[in-house]
């Protein structure tokens, strides 16, 4: 019997200088002034189901010849892990969504299905599908390492990737991480 466990790491380094040179001074170049800014977070998620974990991952690297493709992560008889296992979700702690391509105006388009995981679903009073638009080169990153996560609560959450039209084949990269209760 295999036994399988998971490690996940987030780093992310963004880093802004922002450079002012007066040129009005009496020596050119002898005022210059400098912002410089610093995110680093470094998150990890260790083996299991509870706070800061997580044991499903799916990923994979696609190329979206038709306008939609919808991810099953609840029970899933199309999406399967490394191995070949139906990945089945309870919560999801993880959305990562990389468009590769570099042509103006491919977007992915993420969300927008009424059985759509409750990450891009509103709650009531106003039950909207809302669509978040990932440009080209663009990343969309979900992070929730928290207890209750996203919900997957039922056996059709579904999370839709599309692109604006049917006539872009857009290649992509996307990772699902969660729990399986």
């Amino acid at each position: 019997m295999a036994t399988e466990t998971l490690a996940v790491k987030l780093a992310l380094s963004l880093k802004t200088v922002l450079t002012r040179t007066d040129l009005d001074t009496p020596s050119p170049g002898s005022s210059t002034i400098s912002d410089i800014m610093g995110a680093n977070p470094n998150e990890a998620l260790t083996n299991g189901v509870g706070l800061d974990q997580a044991d499903v991952v799916f990923h994979e690297t696609n190329q979206l010849a038709s306008a939609v493709k919808d991810y099953e992560v609840v029970a899933s008889a199309t999406e399967t892990d490394a191995w070949g296992t139906a990945i089945n979700m309870a919560k999801i702690k993880c959305v990562f969504i990389h468009n590769l391509e570099t042509t103006a105006a491919w977007y992915l388009e993420v969300g927008g299905i009424a059985n759509g995981t409750n990450i891009f679903i509103s709650s009531a009073p106003l039950a909207e599908f809302p669509i978040h638009v990932v440009h080209p080169g663009g990343i969309l990153l979900i992070w929730n390492p928290s207890l209750a996560g996203y919900a997957a609560a039922g056996a059709t959450d579904l999370l839709r990737v599309s692109s604006v039209t049917a006539a872009q084949t857009i290649d992509y990269e996307i990772v699902l991480i969660g729990t399986s209760t």
